[in-house]
């Protein structure tokens, strides 16, 4: 997160460095539910559930905001080298 808030200070959102940021947080999101989805198997509560779906949703809101920025990162590219 502080890599990207450090290229939004830049004002240069769009550098595949954030791709790159998000996909980890993405996989790291990933893993927590993993090990969430572990607890719910040995003990079950109301909180664990919600916490592994907000997990879930982080991770596809994650990995879908990724892919806007990679393909905004090609569109940049492409309006930088037309003249």
């Amino acid at each position: 997160m502080k890599r990207i808030f450090k290229a939004l200070n830049q004002k240069n959102p769009f550098i595949m460095g954030n791709v790159k940021s998000l996909r980890i947080i993405s996989i790291m999101c990933y893993t927590i539910s993993a090990c969430y989805i572990a607890k719910i198997i040995f003990y079950n509560s109301f909180l664990t559930i919600i916490i592994t779906m907000m997990f879930i949703i982080a991770r596809l809101f994650c990995t879908i905001l990724s892919e806007v920025f990679r393909q905004a990162v090609i569109v940049k590219e492409e309006n930088d080298l037309t003249i």
